[in-house]
């Protein structure tokens, strides 16, 4: 057994009778103690090792079936690829292309058979089981779970991640984080299938002894990867009173309103970590205010997820924490954010062979060791007047403003910085600039403002993942530019 699945035996061994997992099955609540969780993990891998497949792509929703899948691919040593259900189907059939899954497991009606030959296979473990015809992928030695990055441009990188890449930021995580949570439950809102719900939901509470509730997506909210339904999630919470989540600043920002309006839905929370993008200071002073213990973390697949965290004893306020002690970080002169320890063993088909990472992300490191990510360097604005500007750090500064939720800023080479609103009112988003410019440096404060009710159908202006194609703002920008409002001081008056 991998050092992970032996610390989990350890933890079965010493707290067998403890629930491990709660979850929805035909619509009635199931739970599983450690000892039975470990026995339908081991039972599953023996099934898993008869099939002699090399690769398994798990298409499934949240649930005990997708943990006992994690755990047993690893006792069989097969490798295992998430599937997201967010994933359009040409990532998805990118995602097979490259990984050269033999076998998909789970939800798998979306025409499958149409880009394969496919043989079902007995269920296993009350999951669709097929096997495809598909070439063999450039798989890493080693190679234990390949996680599928969303990307810049829409074609997902397959990382792949050692048995050893997952234990160390667990255990880290375990080490760092457990002695905030005084026992509990952890709340899964995020697919299963992405890397830091996965390891937060599955991995840690397994080896902190503590109760993880996987429910269905539509269960807690969540519908694909950016639709939300405030209401469900509240009765997750009133029902399940979870001491820990992991959200998405989009998320923690839902949760902020609904503990204006019903202070009990905060009460239970020992700690609320916050990933996947910079969450602006506005927004973390408003969750402290109400007594939510929201603690911003950062991490990437390419270093198996987190880097740092905020924590209750160590906090600052607007970086990103400081680094867990199994990783390492330098800043370069031009300000990259580089990272060793625990590095992923490479992309398919491209080991990495340095022992520094190169994140992209642009970062500063303060003597106390807290990391603060404000943007990314390919990403970054260079004005007429020479200044360097993250137009993620006013991005996320702006989402404290209700009309700036989808503001864009672009102004490379400019005078002027601009801000692209998609909104119905442009007097409000003429106010709430004032008032964010308010908050900003001189030289990052938006001038201009292009503000339109829709997005305009002669531009591709998003990912298929959902991120913006800042080339194509700037040009509809630049297009409409004697349209431009003027954002000036008279919005005082």
């Amino acid at each position: 057994m991998n050092s992970l699945l032996k610390a989990m035996d350890k933890r079965v061994k010493a707290s067998p009778d403890n629930v491990a997992f709660t979850s929805i099955m035909n619509n009635e609540y199931i739970s599983l103690t450690y000892q039975e969780f470990w026995q339908h993990a081991h039972d599953t891998a023996q099934q898993l090792s008869a099939l002699s497949c090399r690769c398994i792509a798990l298409r499934e929703h949240n649930g005990i079936a997708w943990a006992v899948m994690d755990i047993a691919a690893q006792l069989a040593q097969v490798v295992l690829v998430p599937v997201p259900h967010f994933f359009s189907d040409s990532q998805v059939s990118h995602l097979l292309a490259q990984s050269g899954a033999d076998c998909v497991i789970g939800d798998w009606q979306h025409g499958i058979e149409l880009e394969y030959a496919s043989t079902p296979l007995n269920d296993i473990y009350g999951l669709a089981v097929q096997r495809i015809d598909n070439q063999r992928g450039a798989i890493l030695p080693e190679t234990c779970k390949i996680t599928f990055t969303s990307g810049s441009t829409g074609h997902p990188k397959g990382v792949c991640l050692s048995a050893d890449n997952v234990y160390r930021v667990s255990q880290a995580l375990a080490d760092t984080v457990g002695p905030s949570i005084k026992e509990g439950t952890h709340l899964a809102v995020l697919p299963l299938a992405t890397l830091l719900e996965n390891i937060t939901s599955i991995y840690v509470p397994l080896l902190l002894g503590e109760t993880c509730v996987l429910l269905p997506q539509e269960w807690v909210g969540l519908s694909g990867s950016s639709q939300f339904n405030p209401t469900a999630f509240a009765n997750a919470l009133t029902a399940h009173s979870p001491s820990s989540v992991v959200l998405t600043p989009a998320l923690l920002e839902v949760l902020v309103v609904l503990v204006e309006q019903t202070p009990e839905l905060g009460r239970s929370f020992q700690f609320i970590a916050v990933g996947g993008a910079r969450v602006s200071s506005a927004l973390m002073n408003k969750a402290h205010q109400l007594g939510l213990p929201a603690f911003q973390g950062y991490g990437l697949s390419e270093c198996a997820s987190v880097v740092s965290v905020n924590t209750p004893s160590h906090f600052k306020l607007s970086s990103a924490g400081q680094v867990l002690n199994h990783q390492h970080v330098k800043v370069d002169r031009q300000g990259q954010l580089w990272v060793s320890g625990n590095i992923a063993l490479g992309y398919i088909g491209a080991p990495f062979t340095d022992k520094w990472l190169a994140t992209g992300d642009l970062a500063e490191f303060d003597d106390a060791g807290y990391l603060t990510i404000t943007g990314r360097s390919n990403n970054q604005l260079v004005t007429a007047y020479g200044r360097n500007i993250s137009p993620e750090w006013v991005e996320s500064e702006a989402q404290a403003y209700p009309s700036l939720r989808h503001l864009i800023v672009v102004g490379d080479g400019d005078t002027r910085l601009t801000a692209v609103v998609v909104h119905c009112s442009p007097a409000a988003v003429l106010d709430d600039l004032y008032a964010l410019n308010q908050h900003l440096p001189d030289y990052a404060q938006l001038k201009l403002c292009l503000c339109r009710a829709v997005y305009p159908k002669e531009h591709r202006l998003w990912t298929d993942n959902g991120k913006p194609l800042r080339g194509e703002f700037a040009q509809w920008a630049h297009e409409q530019r004697h349209t431009l409002l003027s954002i000036r001081d008279e919005r005082k008056k």
